[in-house]
C-alpha cells in the first residue's frame, strides 16, 4: 500500500512495529492510577507527544471500560514523567499510549499495566526509531508480529520519537 499512498502525495516517516506476547509484570511502586484530579496535567504532558491537544479525546481513552492508565510521577516533585493506558480488544489487551521521559519509566509502567491482565495477550505498538522501546519489548520477550508505515502528505511533526515506547493506536499515532 505505501506505493500506493506515495502516488497520493504521502511520504514515508518511519515504520511501526506491533509487539505481542503474555508476559508477566508486577505493579511498580512508582505508578499511580490516573485519576480524574490529574486530567489537566495529563492533557499538558500528553501534548509533547501528539501534534495537537486533545483532551476531549483522552477523557474518554483514559477512563474507558476495560481499562487500566497509569503514571509515574517525580519523587518529591509533581512532574509527570510518563504514562500508559491498557485497553481490552477483540483479541487481547492492546498498550498504548506509553509516553515515558527514560526507559525505566517505561518500563514500570509496562509492568503495571500487564499486571492488570495477567496471562492474558498484549500487544505494543513501538515506533521504529525508539530502539529502547523494541529492545524494552524483546526483553519482556514480546515477538514482533507485523509492521506499517507512517507515513504524511506535509511535513511530519516533530515529535520525540525516543520517548514513545508505544503509540495511542495505529490509526492516531
Amino acid at each position: 500500500m505505501q506505493k500506493k499512498y506515495e502516488e497520493q502525495g504521502f511520504a514515508f516517516a518511519h515504520n511501526n512495529t506491533r509487539y505481542a506476547g503474555s508476559i508477566k509484570g508486577e505493579p511498580s511502586d512508582r505508578c499511580l492510577p490516573i485519576a480524574k484530579e490529574d486530567f489537566e496535567e495529563i492533557v499538558a504532558f500528553d501534548s509533547k507527544f501528539f501534534p495537537a491537544k486533545r483532551p476531549r479525546f483522552l477523557e474518554c481513552w483514559l477512563y474507558q471500560k476495560d481499562a487500566s492508565a497509569f503514571m509515574v510521577r517525580e519523587n518529591g516533585r509533581r512532574e509527570i514523567l510518563g504514562y500508559g493506558v491498557i485497553r481490552k480488544c477483540i483479541q487481547g489487551h492492546k498498550i498504548g499510549p506509553l509516553f515515558a521521559s527514560e526507559t525505566d519509566v517505561a518500563e514500570a509502567l509496562l509492568n503495571s499495566l500487564v499486571s492488570t491482565v495477567p496471562r492474558e495477550d498484549v500487544f505494543l505498538d513501538v515506533p521504529e526509531p525508539n530502539r529502547a522501546a523494541a529492545e524494552l519489548a524483546q526483553k519482556k520477550l514480546m515477538n514482533p508480529v507485523f509492521s506499517t508505515a507512517r507515513m504524511y502528505t506535509k511535513t511530519a511533526p516533530a515529535l520525540p520519537l525516543d520517548k514513545i515506547y508505544g503509540i495511542t493506536t495505529f490509526e492516531l499515532g
